[in-house]
């Protein structure tokens, strides 16, 4: 595949859909600490625990990902938030006063915030520094631990989100007292550890606890934050990694990517239209597929057949689908063979081939 369209990769691009994950580059300036302070040690941990890295991105990272949304990175310190995206947020304790200003801006003038950590209360050297909790109207958190064996931390789903998802259990939540707009809560507790709640003209969501990957809360959570990414993939099992790589003169390839171990058949869609009634996925493979692809004069308007090479007047597709594939192409007529049906359609010609890799010639 990688062969046939070596030309179109050279400058290909990510396609991402309209989020990006915001980072901040002096919360990794972790390498010195002073070993006889206590105060530097608890920031170190602190921005250790939560920036982009490890149990974050094991959770809302790989969550975005199941879920098919593709995002993009901003440097939120020294460049501007996009005012375009939803940006998700992994919030340590310890946050400059100028990016937390920055962050509450961006919310009243219309964004979306998803934060995933702690509500800042301090700036880097330890000063305290509330500026987006007092923009929420939030009082000076609480803390819970999960202390074995004499408590389990054990955190439910409440609010708007209520009956999304079972229980989970935690280890740490930075708490608030119970508000209408809570989405999670400690077990047993009038506290929550999760929100989403509005500032200005836009609104935040929080999840100020380590709460695991759970694929029917972040569902949920996506949801109500409009939330989801262009091209999807359902199926009742996660494991599906789904992109788009554009090409500066035109043209798409579909990158789906099965990491299950087992077989996957399902459809395929992109802006809500059904690209596939149903493509199979084999176990721990993937698939490059060309969607309004220009080569040899002629267009791939839609494949479930790979492109291994072209020439002036021919194309040599792999088949994905178990020894057969169906395209369609637009621009030159396909030439029938023995092992390739051709038939007028609407946008072109619907073609069909039998064989692991079939050569179609173009008149």
């Amino acid at each position: 595949m990688l062969d046939g369209a070596g030309d179109f990769l050279a400058d290909a691009f990510p396609a991402a859909d309209p989020v990006a994950l915001g980072f901040v580059p002096d919360l990794f300036l972790t390498e010195l600490c002073c070993p006889s302070s206590g105060a530097e040690k608890a920031i170190q941990q602190n921005l250790k625990r939560w920036r982009c890295a490890g149990l974050p991105a094991d959770s809302l990272a790989r969550a975005l990902l199941d879920n098919q949304v593709i995002f993009t990175a901003a440097d939120i310190q020294n460049g501007p938030i996009p005012a375009d995206k939803v940006l998700v947020f992994f919030s340590p304790r310890y946050l400059p006063g100028t990016i937390q200003q920055k962050l509450v801006d961006f919310v009243k003038q219309g964004g979306t915030l998803l934060l995933y950590g702690e509500l800042p209360e301090y700036d880097l050297e330890g000063a305290p520094c509330a500026i987006l909790l007092d923009a929420l109207s939030l009082p000076k958190p609480q803390y819970r631990q999960n202390a074995q064996p004499r408590s389990f931390l054990t955190v439910s789903v409440c609010g708007a989100l209520a009956g999304s998802a079972a229980d989970n259990r935690a280890n740490f939540a930075q708490c608030f007292p119970q508000m209408p707009e809570g989405i999670l809560s400690p077990y047993g507790t009038e506290l929550c550890c999760g929100f989403i709640r509005p500032l200005g003209q836009g609104k935040v969501a929080a999840v100020t606890c380590d709460y695991p990957n759970d694929p029917a809360f972040y569902r949920q959570l996506f949801k109500e934050l409009g939330l989801k990414g262009v091209l999807q993939t359902p199926h009742s099992r996660r494991g599906i990694f789904a992109s788009r790589l554009q090409g500066k003169k035109g043209g798409e390839l579909l990158c789906l990517l099965n990491l299950d171990y087992t077989d996957k058949t399902l459809p395929v869609l992109l802006n809500g239209q059904k690209l596939f009634d149903s493509l199979t996925l084999e176990a721990k493979a993937g698939v490059l597929l060309p969607l309004d692809f220009p080569v040899a004069g002629a267009v791939i308007c839609l494949s479930d057949a790979e492109l291994v090479a072209s020439t002036a007047d021919s194309l040599t597709l792999r088949t994905t689908q178990q020894g057969r594939g169906r395209l369609v192409i637009a621009g030159r007529e396909p030439l029938p063979a023995e092992n390739v049906k051709v038939t007028a359609a609407k946008e072109g010609f619907l073609t069909e081939i039998s064989g692991s890799e079939v050569t179609i010639h173009l008149r």
